[in-house]
């Protein structure tokens, strides 16, 4: 379950459109690419795709057992090539994406929702937005093993906001997440009483990042660091008062053109 939870936060709504790419990312500059690794001459797509923009399908393949098995898409749309662009200071700026997905299991379950990511100014404004419609189908067992079918629906939004400071690698920022869910029980046990219940959970957030790494996407050197204080309260209308604090570290060091030593700390 926190794994789909987790999964509905890498998810972001985007509610305006740009109206043109930029010329200096334009595919006719004419780049030249190769289908092919100048390695080994096998089939390879990373040069072509670090190129390109515009809309990427991707498939969805779900192998959770408690919720079957099932699949999806995702249809994203990439605002600037795939790999990036520079800015006038020679900082690597990700490319902006924006995109929608729908999945679904042998067991109901489904999830449908919007995205977006974005970098601005240079890349010293970042956002994310998520707005996601899940319904859950999940089975829980009891101590005697006894099944109980649960069903999680509701809505879950997102959204964030960071400054970079001066120049540098760091960057401040908040969020504000909502989250509407209802459990329900479809099978019950007759030993336990476990009602209709609708949680809501409003937060307001405090973000501290530090970012460093080549791509975002698929970094290869650097690291990045997120410290993020959350706080839930009845007065933003949250159903509870409680406060989270998380830290994560992720560390890119590359050892040779084709080894890398990755490291990462969390702490919840």
């Amino acid at each position: 379950m926190k794994k789909l939870l987790l999964l509905l936060i890498l998810f972001h709504l985007h509610l305006s459109a740009e109206d043109k790419i930029a010329e200096d990312i334009s595919l006719s500059d004419n780049e030249d690419f190769s289908f092919f690794d100048a390695n080994d001459s096998m089939f390879d797509l990373s040069e072509f795709l670090s190129q390109s923009y515009g809309f990427l399908p991707l498939p969805i393949l779900i192998t959770e057992p408690a919720i079957g098995y099932g699949g999806g898409a995702a249809l994203i749309y990439l605002h600037d090539k795939f790999g990036g662009r520079k800015s006038e200071s020679g900082r690597d700026i990700p490319s902006s994406m924006t995109g929608a997905m729908l999945a679904a299991t042998e067991n109901g379950t489904y999830l449908a929702g919007a995205f977006h990511i974005g970098y601005y100014k240079e890349d010293t404004i970042r956002t994310q937005t998520v707005i996601v419609v899940p319904n859950i189908n999940i089975n829980f067992y009891t101590p005697g093993q006894e099944a109980i079918f649960v069903n999680l629906n509701g809505t879950v939004a997102y959204q964030s906001l960071k400054y970079r400071l001066f120049d540098s690698n760091f960057f401040l920022g908040g969020s504000f997440l909502y989250s509407e869910l209802t459990n329900s029980v479809k099978d019950n046990v007759p030993s336990l009483n476990l009602p209709k219940e609708t949680i809501k959970n409003v937060a307001a957030s405090l973000l501290f990042d530090y970012d460093s790494r080549d791509n975002t996407l698929s970094p290869n050197s650097g690291m990045i660091f997120n410290a993020l204080g959350i706080f839930f309260d009845e007065k933003l209308g949250s159903d509870n008062t409680f406060q989270r604090y998380l830290l994560q570290e992720l560390l890119y060091v590359p050892l040779s053109p084709t080894l890398n030593f990755d490291h990462r700390l969390s702490y919840a």
